[in-house]
C-alpha cells in the first residue's frame, strides 16, 4: 500500500510508533521510469495481523506525481532498509541495528 505522502507495509516484527526509519523504493529494472529513492519513514500505526504486523507511516518528503505513477503503472519492487533512528548505513556497517 504506497501514496505520495507515506507507505503501508506488512512486517514480520513489530514496530514502535513513532520510530523513524530508513526506507529505499525502487522501480522495477524493467519499469519504463525507473528511479530509487531513499526516504525517512515515520511510523504512525501498528497493528498485529496474521502472520506480522501492519506499519503505516510518512515519509518526511512526499513522492512526486512521476514517482508515485511509475510505482503503482509498473510492476513494482520495493526495498527496503529498515534502521532504527533512520540510519543511513547497511545493517552490516551499521552498529545499533539488529
Amino acid at each position: 500500500d504506497v501514496s505520495m505522502n507515506g507507505v503501508g507495509l506488512l512486517l514480520s516484527r513489530r514496530l514502535e510508533v513513532g520510530s523513524l526509519l530508513t526506507l529505499t523504493i525502487s522501480t522495477s529494472p524493467d519499469a519504463a521510469n525507473k528511479f530509487t529513492k531513499t526516504l525517512l519513514f515515520r511510523v504512525a500505526h501498528v497493528t498485529t495481523v496474521p502472520g506480522g504486523f501492519l506499519i503505516g507511516g510518512t515519509f518526511n518528503e512526499a513522492l512526486t506525481y512521476q514517482e508515485f505513477t511509475a510505482l503503482v503503472m509498473w510492476r513494482r519492487r520495493v526495498a527496503l532498509n529498515l534502521h532504527p533512528g533512520g540510519c543511513p548505513r547497511s545493517a552490516a556497517r551499521c552498529s545499533s541495528c539488529p
